[in-house]
């Protein structure tokens, strides 16, 4: 039990009362879970009339404490997932949040395939992949295709044998917009700096080439700072002693994708040195990609079949057991990350 006395609590030491807290709250945040996907059919019966409350909205707010805002997610997701019961059945431990992230592209085809996906990413994650994957709804049809696969089934392509391949998306050059404030000091220094950056090229300087050239320059001196780096790659030597990756190597990834992620199509930095062939298989710092902690979760769900090759040939798509080594591996990056509670498998259940 998680219930202690006042008199226990102020014996705990801070690391002991610090992981209490943390227990309590995601007991908290289960239950929640919990009583928001009870709303619906509280609804269909009418339930909150019976015994006096105002609306359902007032039922929520003092039973659970919950706002209006979740109230309507909670009848929304329920109306797209009504009659999709591998979905329906984990909106108490996913909660309404999550699972509207995937709830308008569900089907009853798909929802086998979604229902995995939900388990096994985080809410960021997931909100990459169902942007990625939402213009192309043909992906997630949710027929077999039995020829052109090497034998194995696709869950994802309705009887096609053409891949999806991120080198065929189109590229569209985005503009971001951005806006803030700035002190008088920064405003002057940014000001001074544009007008240096102008006098170089000799012509006016957009905002954003200012602070492209701020950027740059900063890129520039971190790696003037690492030139003299004793890490050297062993050509040798591709099976180091330990997972540490040399500070040369790092140093070329750096250089090749410009910190960015180098998932096809994402723009943000990079957090994670992701290795394709999996270190725990391979263990060299060969084939390594860096990634977002999105598109790290993403990879790692067993979404890209051909994953040791280039991003820009990458194929989407799930396809389970072709490599059990990696597989067992990816659940325990998954586990070991602390993305989401593991996925029941019945053939792999043993990670070991």
């Amino acid at each position: 039990m998680l219930v202690y006395k006042l008199s226990k609590i102020i014996t705990m030491t801070d690391r002991e009362f610090y992981k209490y807290c943390r227990d309590v709250g995601a007991k908290a945040r289960d239950w929640k879970k919990r009583f928001v996907a009870l709303l619906p059919e509280v609804a269909k019966r009418n339930l909150h009339r019976k015994y006096g409350f105002a609306s359902i909205v007032d039922f929520a707010g003092r039973l659970g404490g919950v706002g209006e805002y979740t109230v309507e997610v909670a009848m929304q997701v329920q109306k797209h997932i009504n009659d999709k019961p591998a979905l329906l059945e984990l909106l108490p431990t996913v909660g309404v949040h999550k699972m509207r992230v995937i709830a308008t592209i569900a089907t009853k085809e798909n929802q086998e395939l979604l229902a995995k996906k939900v388990q096994e990413m985080s809410k960021s994650a997931l909100e990459v992949w169902a942007r990625e994957i939402r213009p192309r709804p043909e992906i997630l049809n949710g027929a077999t295709s039995t020829n052109g696969l090497n034998g194995a089934q696709s869950q994802l392509f309705g009887g096609s044998n053409e891949f999806e391949n991120f080198s065929n998306m189109s590229s569209v050059d985005e503009r971001i917009h951005y806006s803030f404030d700035v002190d008088k000091d920064t405003d002057f220094k940014l000001r001074k700096h544009k007008l240096e950056i102008e006098k170089d090229i000799k012509r006016y300087a957009t905002w954003c080439e200012v602070l492209k050239k701020l950027i740059d320059d900063k890129e520039k001196d971190k790696i003037e700072n690492i030139k003299n780096t004793k890490n050297n790659i062993n050509s040798d030597n591709n099976k180091p002693i330990n997972r540490n990756i040399p500070e040369a190597i790092k140093k070329k990834i750096r250089e090749k994708y410009q910190g960015r992620c180098g998932y096809p199509g994402c723009n943000k930095p990079s957090t994670v040195l992701h290795h394709t062939k999996r270190y725990a298989v391979s263990p060299n710092h060969e084939n390594i990609i860096p990634l977002c902690s999105e598109h790290h979760q993403i990879v790692h769900t067993g979404w890209i079949k051909n994953e040791t090759d280039l991003p820009e040939k990458w194929l989407q798509g799930l396809y389970e057991g072709m490599n059990k080594a990696k597989e067992k591996i990816d659940q325990k990056v998954r586990l070991y990350s602390n993305y989401l509670k593991p996925v029941k498998h019945s053939d792999s259940a043993n990670t070991s």
